[in-house]
């Protein structure tokens, strides 16, 4: 981003992968890249921001939940994409 001269603000989407999960976590934690995404093999299940001041782990343990949810209701969590 620096030669291309711009900051994570410049971004609307950025999707960053690594082979260890949580280098990926701590990646997107740092860029200031704040979302957490769950889909199974057909479907998204999980689309969360985090919120102001909410720590990773929170961030997680909400992803978790909308999961839950996602499998007893079969709607999906999307906070990305509001209607």
């Amino acid at each position: 981003m620096e030669a291309a001269q711009l900051t994570v603000h410049d971004l609307s989407f950025a999707e960053v992968h690594d082979c260890i999960t949580i280098a990926e976590l701590l990646t997107d934690e740092a860029m200031g890249l704040r979302a957490a995404t769950a889909a199974d093999s057909h479907n998204s299940m999980a689309m969360l921001v985090s919120r102001e001041g909410e720590t990773l782990t929170s961030l997680l343990k909400r992803l978790d939940r909308a999961i839950g949810r996602c499998y007893e209701t079969d709607e999906p969590a999307d906070e990305i994409n509001p209607l």
